[in-house]
């Protein structure tokens, strides 16, 4: 066996055993994410749904009464309108007498 055959043979075997570790390595870190998602899904689930729960409490009770105060406000502001249009024309027919 020539240098050249085996520095190629030692390339070889070094792809192979390195392309092996690669692998279970992978193998590991894949199980290893497994155990860790089963291990964390559960509690995260739980927090979910209680958030959820949470979320659709305060939703009933601030959201949908801040929508009604949309329309209340908009319907003050309206009658505060009419008022100071019937204001206004009260001053100009005051005026106009005072003339």
């Amino acid at each position: 066996m020539s240098a050249v055959e085996t520095i190629a043979l030692i390339k070889d075997l070094f792809i192979i055993v390195a392309s092996g570790v690669f692998i279970l390595v992978l193998l590991m870190a894949g199980f290893i994410l497994l155990w860790v998602y089963l291990r964390i899904y559960p509690p995260v689930r739980r927090v979910a749904q209680n958030l959820e729960q949470t979320s659709q409490i305060i939703y009933n009770v601030v959201a949908q009464p801040m929508n009604l105060v949309s329309g209340l406000i908009d319907a003050i502001s309206r009658v505060l309108g009419v008022v100071e249009r019937f204001r206004s024309r009260k001053r100009r027919d005051e005026e106009d007498e005072s003339q």
